[in-house]
């Protein structure tokens, strides 16, 4: 295992344009699904076409992990650190877990102990790494079982990362990594920063997304005021549709599936990733125009300008009956959407 500061190669030569990022985002859709065996595979296929892509090892990595195959995990932990790939500390956390998992305490001194060495360990980090180090060093000397499971010996210190890097100041990385791991912890002495956090346009709309999904997940009740962009509503997320199971984005797949997909199945994939996006950042929100049809041509007339064909509105508006005012100001939406989206790549 290599301190940090590993080098990375990202190897852009994909043979099939979007066919990556295609098996990514099935393999984070099975992954939020809890349908891990499927994320394996589907990540495993996106790593060869780039082996170090970061979202992709850490997607892998995450699915081993929640699959139980520790061993596999640690392997790809190993490969991961030595490589550089992802964010040194990120990794280097979940790799003492599947340590511990694998009772593996020996493992775990020695790598906490080289960071300490080198002093690589954020000064944030360095008391939780310490208490670790005691804990293992504690259990081979008495040989016996460590008391919990290895997520409550971290939970102490995840509480006070949460605290201090969802809500405040973390980046936005940092807030996406802890904010997905809500869904796995006891959300209720978060409930005030979480409802604060979801009713404040000014906070980021993806993290926003994130929280809510969590909520959803623990199936709350209570009726949470979200406000994100230009959009204010309340919800209950217990009963809130999944992001992919909207009435309006299934009838605009199918919409889509009847005029794009058999005449052009690239720039389908395109288009519905393109929505995929969209939607995951709006929510719990949609379009406000409930007009499948309507935002199906949007979308379709978005990435032909992303694609430098020639956009013809009046003719689209003739050939589908649409309102050529409604069709101008869906597409300026999807525009602005996709401006937005662009900050997360």
């Amino acid at each position: 295992m290599e301190k940090p500061g590993g080098k990375k190669h990202i190897n852009n030569l994909i043979p099939f344009p979007g066919l990556e990022d295609r098996l990514r985002h099935l393999g984070f859709e099975s992954l939020e699904h809890r349908q891990y065996e499927k994320a394996i595979h589907y990540f495993t296929e996106a790593a060869n076409y780039d082996p170090e892509d970061e979202e992709i090892g850490m997607g892998l990595l995450l699915a081993y992990y929640e699959a139980g195959a520790f061993e596999k995990a640690r392997i790809h932990c190993d490969d991961m650190l030595s490589k550089g790939i992802g964010d040194y500390i990120e990794i280097f956390d979940i790799y003492l877990m599947v340590l511990l998992h694998l009772q593996e305490e020996s493992k775990v001194t020695d790598a906490i102990t080289m960071l300490i060495e080198e002093q690589q360990i954020p000064d944030d980090k360095l008391e939780y790494y310490q208490d670790l180090l005691l804990l293992c060093e504690s259990r081979m000397s008495k040989e016996t079982p460590l008391v919990g499971s290895p997520e409550k010996i971290v939970e102490k210190q995840s509480d006070s990362v949460i605290q201090e890097k969802l809500f405040n100041n973390g980046n936005l990385k940092e807030q996406s990594f802890l904010a997905a791991q809500l869904a796995h912890k006891n959300i209720h002495p978060y409930m005030e920063e979480l409802i604060v956090y979801l009713k404040d346009a000014q906070k980021d709309p993806f993290i926003q997304a994130i929280l809510f999904h969590v909520l959803k997940e623990h199936r709350i009740e209570k009726e949470i005021e979200v406000q994100k962009l230009h959009l204010k509503g309340t919800f209950i997320p217990a009963h809130t549709a999944n992001v992919l199971e909207t009435p309006l984005y299934l009838q605009m797949l199918d919409t889509l599936q009847k005029i794009v997909e058999q005449q052009d199945p690239t720039l389908y994939e395109q288009i519905t990733a393109m929505m995929k996006h969209h939607f995951f950042l709006l929510y719990p929100f949609e379009p406000e125009e409930d007009n499948a049809l309507l935002w199906s041509v949007a979308y379709l007339l978005r990435a032909q300008v992303l694609y430098d064909q020639t956009l013809d509105i009046k003719k689209n508006c003739e050939f589908y009956c649409l309102d050529e005012a409604a069709l101008r100001a869906a597409l300026a939406f999807v525009e602005t959407l996709e401006g937005i989206s662009i900050l997360y790549e």
